[in-house]
């Protein structure tokens, strides 16, 4: 180096100085950190090596760290040691694990001994193992986790209070809520164990509402109980100690998933057991079967008789899921009691049963004391018990598997071996010896009948029976009480359960709540009558109106009477039916028909008032019919009245009905006989053929519901008579006048009591001579004719016709001085009167005088031919126009037109003496509004002089004009005098209703039945 200054002449710096700086080494140590113990087979718990030194400074480059491994426990056999472990530049620390290997061998606890034996690297002045801390400890523990089993659970919610047991199902094989059984649970190295139950895998509801989940168990961990629950409602529980022992108890309904079907539920329950050390699980698979609603059809078992030596005793039983016998029950504890002694019969009604009922027979069984409160119970075997004592008796049952005899002991009416109660009803006819006995299947019989909910039409107010409260039925549908027919048991899954009720389009749903009062209540209306459905299966229907669709529904329209329903009249009926679908909690159905039987309703025919009325123009008179229609009202289609009268034929050929009295007499008015027409109104109308003119009709009225009679015209007298002037006649031959006789022979001389004489004059009114032969009745030649022309007609101008007198008279002397015989008209018959020829007539008053010039002409006219036929025509006196009667005559003159020709066949006379009254018989068809009839008929009588007696029916009378003695007879009548004075007798005890009319009339009747409608009267 250059030293220079000083002020030296010569320095020297060739010499060096030494300078010694003693440093101190910085030491970093590695140390090592782990988990004190491991169980046999894992893998430890974190190791960690970590770097300190007093200046916190991290290594600048990697640091390796290695291991050696001592203790009581091997490297390779127990477990697999780890040589070394790097810890990266900048960082201070480095972790690792250490697999142990279960060699399954009892070794208890081993020891691992880790110790750092080299680190290098990080660049430190000094890096080395921690001398304390440099090396772990870790103990292997020999342990043996517990051994958990599994096992499977099958439960039914058909065994909880309520469900239905069946057999239906896709796997519907247990009716068990309860299930125990012995899960595997083993620990080989004897530790202490604690168990648990972990929550189902997968979400559970019961009524829509999820389970929740809670368990608990005692401090020792020696068993648990799991219970799922809604609210405060257990819906399952399950229980397990630690020997596996377990209990599964199901109290509530779970929802299964599929609608409509009885499926299977499951889900598995974890159980865990530790040790300890290790917890091991295992797994309860718990299987629900589902329930479903059913419905029941409902009826009447009755008791019918007995005729057997023994006192038995009847119950009733159920078949279980396993066609095993359950719920067995007494329904008659003795036979003989029944019947007061061992024979006999003493129908009565046992109780309601379903259609599936099964019965069994306890031979003698009424001996046994209480049986009716005794604890049965029946054995898979048929083995009755009772109070737990197997019955000394013979017991048979409907289902011959059960019987010791193997027989079968039940028969329905028609001797068919039976294993239910019949669905549709019938007779139950039981045999109550070993071996069948004596086969008479007599000793016990019972019968069944399907109930019916049924209202009567008749019972609406307008019916025929009117009774408002009958109108309305009530039952409950979860119970089967009342009226119904029909019992629903939802089953398990009561929860959430619902009634959808269906009318035509209307759809209603209804929630069994429990409520007859809820809000949800529902009412759903058909055509005719109102259901309701309350939340408690309550129901009522009240018929509001009748229904016109009675229909026939018996095969080719015949009444089959076993069905109850005769499909017309009154007993017809017609179903309102509702459909039911029926819904428990978890979405299963079960669907029917509800049937309400509506009896129709139909027309009753009473007594109708009969009519008598004086035989006078324009008199009338109406009657009470005495019939009711009904709810459905009268028919709208046809007439709902409809009249038919007595009608013939009059033997001529001729196929004409014309109108007949009771005796059979056509009758006629001025001769022309009378026909019916109807007047569109279900009435008739009387006229006379000739010249369409109304004599009288009767009409009917379906809103007053009575008959009017009115006499517009004269009837013709019951003596009527018919004359053959022909040879085939009384008297045939030729003389200048003949007589003939006929009509009735009342004074018994051989002869008739109406003679008719016969006369004539030629052409030129000469007299002729009468010529009555095979072909008919003329003058001379037995014609008669006007054929003469004026050149040949001799030493007379002008020739007329023939011409023909017949007088009347109505005694048999042979001068016309005898009284004469008064026509109104008569039928005269004439044969080859062509359809251009004509026959002319007059009729006259003979004034008592033979010379027909000193007669009185009455009335005239002509008839015209028919070609290649005879020809009948009328002649009569007229109509007097002052008061409308008709115009008597007693002789007529008959002459031929010009160039006209014809013989006289045969006549018939009409006469004005009403010698008889004319009784005549309607009947009367009632149809209501929708077809169902009834019938009744009544009496017209025409009284041939106003002086009229009535019979004991229930009548209507209406005297005349003049003054009238008039009886009403007996039965409640009504009766008008008319305008003259009359003298009535109201009679008998009956109440009657009398109106003398205008006159001054004397009546005879009780003030205290009979009533006076009008008038002022005597009254005596």
């Amino acid at each position: 180096s250059l030293t220079t200054g000083g002020n030296f002449e010569d320095l020297d710096t060739s010499d060096t100085a030494r300078i010694t700086i003693d440093d101190t080494l910085d030491i970093t140590y590695a140390s090592i950190t782990g988990p004190p113990s491991v169980v046999e087979g894992d893998t430890t718990g974190m190791y960690t090596v970590t770097l300190t030194n007093a200046y916190n400074a991290m290594p600048e480059n990697d640091v390796t760290v290695k291991f050696s491994y001592t203790g009581s426990a091997t490297d390779g056999s127990d477990y697999t040691g780890v040589g070394s472990v790097i810890i990266p530049q900048g960082t201070f620390s480095k972790t690792f694990t250490i697999d142990t290997i279960d060699d399954f061998l009892d070794e208890g606890p081993e020891s691992i001994k880790i110790t750092i034996t080299d680190v290098t690297g990080g660049n430190f002045e000094s890096i080395v193992p921690h001398p304390t801390e440099g090396s772990f400890t870790t103990t292997i523990i020999d342990n043996i986790p517990p051994e958990v089993g599994s096992d499977t659970v099958r439960l039914s919610e058909e065994g909880l209070p309520d469900a239905n047991p069946d057999a239906y199902g896709s796997d519907d094989t247990t009716n068990a809520t309860t299930k125990t059984g012995t899960i595997t649970i083993n620990d080989a190295d004897n530790d202490t164990l604690t168990i648990s139950l972990g929550d189902p895998t997968n979400q559970l509801t019961s009524g829509g509402q999820p389970l929740s989940w809670g368990g608990n168990g005692p401090v020792d961990g020696s068993s648990y109980t799991l219970v799922g629950s809604v609210g405060t409602t257990k819906i399952i529980t399950i229980t397990i100690d630690t020997q596996g022992n377990y209990t599964v108890t199901q109290t509530g309904s779970i929802d299964h998933l599929t609608a409509n079907v009885e499926d299977d539920l499951s889900f598995d329950i974890p159980i865990n057991v530790n040790d300890g050390t290790t917890t091991s699980t295992g797994t309860l698979s718990v299987t629900i079967e589902d329930d479903s609603p059913t419905i029941e059809t409902i009826g009447n078992l009755h008791f019918v008789s007995e005729f057997a030596g023994y006192d038995n005793a009847v119950g009733t039983y159920e078949l279980d899921g396993n066609g095993n016998p359950i719920n067995a029950k007494i329904i008659i504890e003795s036979t003989n009691d029944l019947v007061g002694g061992n024979m006999g019969t003493n129908d009565q009604l046992i109780g309601a049963h379903n259609v599936e009922t099964k019965l069994f027979i306890i031979a003698n069984g009424g001996i046994i004391s209480n049986l009716g409160s005794a604890d049965l119970a029946i054995n898979p075997d048929g083995t009755l018990l009772i109070n737990g004592v197997a019955a000394s008796n013979d017991v048979f049952y409907m289902d011959p598997a059960l019987n010791a005899d193997g027989e079968e002991h039940f028969k329905d009416e028609n001797g068919t071996f039976i294993n239910s109660v019949p669905p549709e009803g019938g007779e139950i006819h039981i045999e109550d010896l070993f071996h069948t006995g004596d086969a008479d299947y007599n000793d016990v019989v019972l019968r069944f009948e399907k109930l019916q909910a049924t209202v009567d039409e008749a019972n609406l107010p307008d019916g025929t029976n009117p009774d408002t409260p009958a109108l309305t039925i009530e039952g409950n549908l979860l119970t089967g009480a009342g009226a119904g027919f029909l019992a629903i048991s939802i089953g398990a899954d009561f929860n959430g359960s619902s009634l959808t009720v269906t009318s035509g389009i209307i759809t209603k749903t209804v929630y069994f709540d429990g409520d007859p009062n809820s809000s949800g209540n529902i009412t759903v209306a058909s055509d005719v009558g109102d259901l309701t459905v309350r939340g408690d299966g309550s129901w009522s229907y009240t018929l509001r109106e009748n229904t016109l669709t009675h229909l026939d529904n018996d095969p080719g329209g015949i009444d089959v009477i076993s069905d109850g329903d005769s499909d017309r009249g009154v007993d017809d009926q017609v179903q309102d039916i509702f459909d039911f679908l029926v819904t428990d909690g978890d979405g299963d159905t079960a669907s029917t028909q509800f049937f309400v039987n509506i009896n129709d309703d139909g027309p009753v025919a009473g007594d109708p008032q009969d009519a008598i009325l004086a035989h006078e123009v324009f008199n009338t008179v109406t009657g009470d019919l005495n019939i009711d229609f009904g709810a459905d009202g009268p028919s709208t289609i046809i007439n709902s009245l409809q009249l038919t009268g007595k009608t013939s034929v009059d033997g001529s050929g001729d196929a004409t009905l014309y109108v007949t009295d009771n005796s059979g007499n056509i009758l006629t008015s001025q001769g022309s006989k009378l026909v019916y027409h109807d007047d569109s109104n279900g009435g008739l109308i009387a006229k006379a053929i000739d010249t369409g003119i109304e004599v009288f009709s009767v009409t009917v009225d379906p809103v007053t519901k009575t008959y009017t009679v009115t006499l517009t015209g004269t009837l013709d007298g019951a003596e009527q008579t018919y004359t053959n002037l022909t040879t085939g006649g009384i008297k045939s031959g030729i003389g200048d006048d003949y007589d003939f006789y006929t009509g009735n022979d009342n004074d018994n001389n051989g002869l008739g009591d109406i003679r008719i004489h016969i006369t004539g004059t030629d052409a030129y009114g000469d007299p002729g001579e009468v010529n009555s032969s095979q072909q008919g009745l003329g003058i001379n030649n037995n014609w008669v004719d006007n054929l003469k022309p004026p050149q040949e007609a001799g030493p007379q101008d002008n020739p007329d016709s023939e011409t023909v007198y017949m007088t009347f008279t109505d005694t048999t002397p042979a001068d016309a001085n005898a009284p004469s015989y008064n026509l109104t008209a008569a039928d005269i018959t004439v044969g080859s009167l062509n359809s251009s020829e004509t026959a002319s007539w007059t009729t006259y008053n003979t004034n008592g005088e033979y010379d027909p010039t000193n007669w009185t002409e009455v009335n005239a006219g002509s008839a015209t031919g028919i070609a290649k036929s005879d020809t009948t025509f009328t002649v009569d006196g007229g109509i007097d126009p002052a008061t409308g009667q008709p115009l008597t005559f007693n002789a007529i003159m008959l002459q031929a037109g010009d160039g006209d020709d014809y013989r006289i066949l045969e006549i018939t006379t009409y006469s004005p003496s009403l010698g008889n009254d004319i009784d005549l018989t309607y009947d009367l068809q009632i149809t209501d509004g929708d077809g169902d009839t009834a019938a009744s008929s009544f009496d017209v009588t025409f009284d041939a002089d106003g002086n009229i007696t009535g019979t004991e029916a229930n009548e209507v009378i209406s005297g005349s004009s003049l003054a009238n003695t008039i009886s009403g007879g007996g039965g409640q009548d009504v009766i008008y005098g008319g305008d003259g004075n009359d003298t009535i007798f109201a009679q008998d005890g009956e109440a009657d209703m009398i109106s003398g009319g205008d006159g001054c009339d004397t009546i005879d009747m009780d003030i205290s039945l009979d009533t006076l409608i009008d008038d002022f009267d005597t009254i005596v």
